[in-house]
């Protein structure tokens, strides 16, 4: 499932998926979660980019 939050064609789909994630997996692990949530910014940064470098920021 974290694949498929970098996977997303848009920062806006990737908060949404990371949410998802938060919501299935945030009882069972909650500091996985919370760690997740907390530097979601950092995470997401690639997006600031053209589209064709994701790849290789994604590494």
């Amino acid at each position: 499932m974290l694949r498929e939050i970098e996977q997303q064609p848009t920062r806006e789909l990737a908060m949404k998926q990371m949410k998802h994630f938060e919501t299935v997996f945030g009882g069972k692990y909650p500091k996985t979660v919370e760690c997740l949530m907390k530097d979601q910014k950092a995470l997401l940064t690639f997006y600031d980019f053209p589209a064709e470098h994701w790849v290789s920021l994604r590494k």
